[in-house]
């Protein structure tokens, strides 16, 4: 494998899956012995070729011969930095939600302290009411 092919020939493969090299080159105006070589490193494929697979894949030439591609849990192919930035920004995601969780208990908790108090001295309140109003006027 030549130096540099490495991250073409993986996402030649990826992407060719379980189609034939050769049913794979004809779709992509090529032949099998170049999907061979490509496939191993040997050679590095034309950018005619490489502009016909990122159109038909939607993956961006420049990620095609620069990100190493994968596929996720759903079948998607993805690059592994925007995999890690997902994995990385959901960790984030997860640990603002559990924080914004927290706050809310200590919000709810002082609100529920609030209420009470609020209770306790309305019920003050109503009961001196009650009393003044139970007593009899002096004769």
């Amino acid at each position: 494998m030549r130096a540099g092919n490495e991250i073409i020939a993986h996402n030649i493969q990826l992407l060719r899956g379980k189609e034939s090299q050769e049913e794979f080159a004809r779709r992509f105006g090529s032949n099998q012995k170049n999907i061979q070589a490509y496939e191993v490193g040997r050679n590095r494929p034309k950018a005619s070729f490489l502009l016909a697979l990122s159109e038909a894949t939607g993956v961006p030439v420049h990620d095609l011969m620069n990100k190493k591609l994968r596929r996720n849990v759903e079948g998607k192919i993805v690059n592994l930095d925007e995999e890690n930035f997902l994995r990385n920004a959901r960790a984030e995601l997860n640990i603002l939600i559990k924080n914004f969780e927290d706050e809310l208990l200590k919000f709810l908790k002082a609100l529920q302290v609030f209420e009470e108090r609020l209770n306790t001295v309305e019920n003050k309140e109503k009961n001196k009411g009650t009393k003044k109003s139970n007593r009899r006027p002096a004769a």
